[in-house]
C-alpha cells in the first residue's frame, strides 16, 4: 500500500528513510514512524497547499478528488480544508505578488518541481463551522459533526448574540 500511494517513511520528522519493507509493522517500533506521500497529482492534498500556520497543522489543498465536491455530506477529510474553486483562491492570494498568478503556479506544477511560495503579506484565514445557511433563497442544513449546536443550547449562552448560524433572507 505505502509503495503503490508513494507514502515514504521516515524514522522521525527530517530524520532518515526507512524501507518499509524493512519494518515490523506489528511491532511496537511501527508506531514511532513519520510517513510522507510523495507530491503529485496522486497526493490526497493535489498538487499544492497553502500553509497556515496553526497548532492544529491544519491547512487548505487541492485534492485529487474532484467528485468530493458533489457530496451532500462532505465529512470525508482528516481536519484539513479541501478547496472546490483552488485555482480561483490562489489568483486571490497571489494578486499583487510579483507577476504570479494561478496559471504561473500551473506552469510550476507541470515541471514536477516542489516550489515554496512566500507571501509579501499575510491572508488572514477565519473558519467558520456552520450547521445551517441560505443559499440563494433555499436553506441548507447538514449534520453538526462537532456537536457544537447542542453545547451552544445547553450552555445558556445567549445565542442569539451570536453570529448567526441560520438566516432567511428573501
Amino acid at each position: 500500500y505505502l509503495y503503490k500511494e508513494k507514502i515514504r517513511v521516515f524514522s522521525s520528522f527530517g530524520g532518515e528513510e526507512i524501507d518499509p519493507a524493512t519494518v515490523n509493522w506489528w511491532g511496537a517500533e511501527a508506531e514511532r514512524f513519520v510517513f510522507r506521500q510523495d507530491p503529485g497529482s496522486h497526493n490526497a492534498l493535489g498538487v499544492l497547499r497553502f500553509d497556515m500556520p496553526n497548532k492544529h497543522i491544519v491547512y487548505m489543498h487541492d485534492t485529487p478528488m474532484k467528485n468530493l465536491f458533489d457530496y451532500h455530506e462532505r465529512a470525508v477529510s482528516a481536519g484539513c480544508v479541501r478547496l472546490q474553486n483552488f485555482w480561483g483562491v490562489a489568483d486571490w492570494i497571489l494578486s499583487g505578488q510579483d507577476g504570479l498568478s494561478a496559471a504561473a503556479l500551473q506552469d510550476r506544477v507541470a515541471t514536477g518541481q516542489q516550489t515554496t511560495v512566500k507571501l509579501k503579506q499575510p491572508v488572514p484565514v477565519h473558519f467558520i463551522y456552520l450547521t445551517a445557511w441560505t443559499d440563494r433563497g433555499v436553506v441548507q442544513f447538514r449534520n453538526d459533526l462537532y456537536n457544537r449546536d447542542a453545547k451552544a443550547f445547553d450552555s445558556g449562552e445567549d445565542v442569539a448574540a451570536r453570529p448567526a448560524g441560520l438566516s432567511i433572507a428573501p
